[in-house]
């Protein structure tokens, strides 16, 4: 994903990465931070796809702070 509001200076590619095993219990929350300036806990971490953060559980490490239409 890419974040696409300049004044946040958010313009570099990141990813969410949700493990295969974590993705079913995750599946009620994901529509919930879609087009949305979220704020997510977790270690980022760079490798050769990119900068990515690893979600475990979506309710307990990722806030929204503003929904987009």
């Amino acid at each position: 994903t890419k974040g696409n509001n300049p004044m946040y200076k958010n313009t570099q590619d990141f990813s969410l990465f949700i493990r295969w095993d974590y993705a079913e219990k995750n599946k009620e929350f994901i529509k919930s931070i879609e087009n949305s300036l979220i704020v997510c806990y977790g270690e980022a971490t760079t490798n050769e796809f990119g900068t990515q953060i690893e979600v475990y559980s979506i309710k307990n490490q990722i806030t929204v702070l503003k929904k987009y239409k």
